[in-house]
């Protein structure tokens, strides 16, 4: 499966975590696709120059869209713990917002 990540086979890279029958093995393997993911996402928004995704497909927002997927299949699953950092790489804003509906409920 590291393979497949490391190949930028992502769909592939999905396909051979979820076929993991340990639930814990799988959230560790799911979580690595998410990494792989978020790094690409993040290397292409570095790469882009104006305009240099005219008339092409938005290769990041793909990219993005299938990290998050993915990140919301993790926070749904008993290891949701594993979805915070990849999220946090994706969107800031919204680890911030957990972390203070987390804190307003112990108080």
């Amino acid at each position: 499966m590291q393979g497949l990540v490391a190949a930028k086979l992502w769909e592939q890279a999905e396909q051979a975590a979820r076929t993991i029958p340990d639930t814990g093995q799988q959230a560790q393997a799911l979580g690595a696709v998410v990494d792989g993911l978020v790094a690409a996402y993040r290397d292409n928004a570095a790469a882009l120059t104006p305009g240099s995704t005219r008339g092409q497909p938005n290769r990041g927002e793909w990219l993005r869209i299938q990290a998050r997927r993915l990140v919301g299949d993790l926070l749904g699953s008993q290891h949701w713990l594993l979805a915070i950092e990849p999220l946090g790489k994706l969107s800031p804003v919204e680890v911030a917002t957990i972390g203070e509906e987390i804190l307003a409920q112990k108080f």
